[in-house]
């Protein structure tokens, strides 16, 4: 365990201001710990305002757009918004919070009680379960939420099940009829490959250089394909994630950085070759049949 913070949560908390009142979340805590923890907020808050007896806070993006005013009373007591940081910063706690210091909440009811939850930051190598399990065992009843369980809650919302069904379906789909379209196109291009290759056969090719003629006209054409198909692929996730800004989807406050599947990226290339494999060998299974003369006279005609 490399550093810890405890806060004391007290949901219900009255946020008032001249034209609206909310009940919020009110997180109090000791910010330079809690910065050690999340370097992400600041280990200070600088009051803001005329009135120095108010007490500066930090509230959430999502509660700062509902409660524009930036004086307002906590419980009765003055306050001013100091700043205002990403309503995910503090997980399992809500949107709608404000942070307040605790050397500057003395004027709160809620001053005084005790840190209700404990937030905590391991190092990397670390075990978070065997963690978990020595918090647990020390501290009884408690229970213990991990950054991995978090992202699996998020995984298993609805929505985002949804849209990884949904996308892994177009993939397919893109896939199916990506192969669709090669045996189809190496169907299609039969009656001319044929009367092409009876003349050949006129000259004096034989039918392994026919088959080896089909090659070359397949493999340069799906090799290209396939590269470009690929690397365009792999790009656009990140050209998504770099241009769109998901962390208001998925919460979060780090940028998001796309995944790459490793399995299923070498699944679609297996497929692709098995379709290009399939429309290969289509195409020179019909040209071991071709007869010269047969297609020579139909060329004619």
């Amino acid at each position: 365990m490399a550093d810890s913070a405890g806060l004391t949560l007290v949901r219900g908390t009255d946020a008032r201001s001249i034209r609206t009142r909310l009940p919020v979340t009110l997180i109090v805590a000791d910010l330079d710990a809690l910065s050690a923890v999340r370097p992400d907020i600041p280990s200070a808050i600088d009051p803001a305002g005329d009135d120095s007896d108010a007490i500066p806070f930090l509230a959430s993006s999502v509660l700062a757009e509902r409660l524009r005013a930036t004086e307002i009373e906590l419980d009765g007591v003055p306050a001013v918004r100091s700043g205002v940081l990403d309503s995910h910063v503090m997980p399992g706690i809500g949107t709608d919070w404000i942070l307040v210091d605790r050397l500057d909440a003395a004027a709160l009811p809620s001053a005084g009680a005790a840190p209700n939850r404990l937030l905590i930051r391991v190092d990397e190598s670390a075990d978070v379960g065997a963690v978990a399990d020595r918090i647990a065992a020390a501290l009884g009843d408690v229970e213990v939420t991990d950054s991995a369980s978090v992202a699996d809650r998020i995984q298993s919302r609805p929505s985002i099940a949804a849209l990884i069904a949904t996308l892994w379906a177009a993939a397919a789909l893109a896939l199916g009829l990506g192969a669709l379209a090669i045996v189809v196109a190496a169907i299609a291009a039969t009656g001319a490959r044929n009367r092409a290759g009876a003349v050949m056969r006129i000259l004096g090719a034989s039918r392994r250089q026919l088959r080896g003629l089909v090659v070359w006209e397949l493999v340069p054409v799906l090799i290209i394909a396939g590269l470009a198909g690929l690397v365009l692929g792999l790009a656009l996730p990140f050209l998504v994630a770099g241009l769109v800004d998901l962390r208001s989807f998925v919460g979060g406050t780090d940028t998001i950085t796309p995944d790459i599947p490793l399995p299923a990226i070498v699944g679609i290339v297996l497929g692709f070759t098995a379709a290009c494999t399939l429309a290969g060998a289509l195409a020179v299974t019909v040209a071991r049949r071709v007869d010269p003369a047969s297609n020579v006279k139909i060329g004619a005609e």
